[in-house]
């Protein structure tokens, strides 16, 4: 399941079924529209299917966890957490290489990244 409870045959069937109530819109539609809202309806099908299968299948990139990429820790950051605060709120914090720290997974990410 997903954050919010719900599996993946939940996005599929919804794309489903309303590609079926649109397919039923379509017949019964005028003549001269007919053909063109089928396109219109197969597209933006494929289209919905091939969002739920990014969401479902294709893995996010991430960092690892090493040295290099959670050292040095920001000054602001590291005085926060010492305090025994969280860094909610916080903004972001970069350097002079352009790398960005992300206060939120306590990684330094890539300049770009």
């Amino acid at each position: 399941p997903t954050s919010t409870g719900r599996s993946p045959t939940f996005g599929i069937a919804l794309v489903i079924v309303t590609f079926a109530a649109f397919i039923g819109f379509t017949a019964l539609s005028p003549s001269g529209l007919r053909l063109y809202l089928l396109i219109c309806t197969l597209v933006e099908t494929g289209v919905a299917l091939a969002c739920v299968w990014i969401v479902v299948f294709v893995e996010p990139p991430h960092i690892q966890r090493t040295p290099e990429s959670t050292l040095p820790i920001p000054r602001e950051v590291e005085t926060r957490l010492a305090a025994g605060q969280t860094t909610e709120g916080m903004e972001n914090v970069k350097d002079e290489s352009g790398r960005t720290f992300c206060v939120r997974c306590l990684v330094w990410r890539p300049s770009g990244g």
